[in-house]
């Protein structure tokens, strides 16, 4: 898996990018959540934070919780907000298509995620 993340990190476009955010399961730490589901995801975040950080003078990754950067709202709340924000997501042109309709949230989350990045530093 951290192969796969570590090819993901060097392409273009990621490789060259001044800021990354990292979604990081705030369920990780609750006591009521399975371990057995959280500890990949928490390896994953950590993975793609140490891969994408130089830990120089401008370390460049950022680890956020969910209800920091979407501050409590639902899904649908959030993707109404995105589409106001950025138009019709039948309109948006990808690198690599979705291919399950399902996991189309997941772009949702990573438009939010850089949304609140923009509002929190430069707006």
């Amino acid at each position: 898996m951290i192969g796969l993340i570590k090819r993901y990190c060097e392409r273009p476009g990621i490789i060259d990018c001044d800021h990354a955010i990292i979604e990081f399961p705030a369920a990780f730490y609750n006591p009521k959540f399975s371990a057995g589901t959280m500890s990949p995801l928490s390896a994953i975040a950590g993975s793609a934070f140490t891969l994408l950080n130089d830990f120089e003078d401008n370390p460049r990754a950022e680890l956020v919780y969910p209800t920091v950067w979407n501050k409590r709202k639902n899904k649908q709340k959030t993707s109404q907000i995105i589409t106001q924000l950025v138009g019709d997501t039948n309109d948006w042109q990808f690198d690599e298509p979705v291919k399950n309709p399902k996991l189309f949230e997941h772009v949702i989350d990573a438009v939010g995620m850089c949304y609140y990045v923009l509002e929190r530093d430069l707006l």
